[in-house]
């Protein structure tokens, strides 16, 4: 009865003014302005990546790629390729020079020497 009173007597007061601007603007016109928004921006930047010149990658050399082999190798050819390999690893081992023990004696009595003085 009160805003009744004022609003005939003073209808032209800020205060009302500003709230009938506010009873104007619902809150899902807001939701549905902010979502508009968003979709306007992702449709920007969807457009902007569709027409952005492409970037020119260098060729691939095609005497580099290798046949992707099988996935299920038998029992059969796996052993005998563990076995070629470990016969690579031996012929490194043995072409390798191992000191003997003459030689790390020295080494340790050279450094045992090095340490006393």
């Amino acid at each position: 009865m009160i805003n009744f009173i004022h609003h005939f007597f003073a209808p032209h007061c800020p205060h009302c003014i500003d709230e009938k601007r506010e009873a104007l603007i619902c809150n899902s016109c807001e939701i549905l302005r902010h979502e508009l928004e968003v979709v306007r921006l992702e449709n920007k930047v969807l457009l902007d990546r569709i027409l952005e010149k492409p970037v020119e990658s260098k060729p691939i050399d095609i005497n580099e790629l290798k046949p992707i082999g099988p996935k299920n190798i038998s029992w059969n050819v796996r052993r005998q390729m563990l076995e070629a390999e470990d016969r690579e690893k031996a012929k490194l081992m043995k072409s390798t020079e191992v000191p003997t023990l003459e030689e790390l004696e020295k080494e340790l009595d050279v450094a045992e020497s090095n340490r006393s003085s």
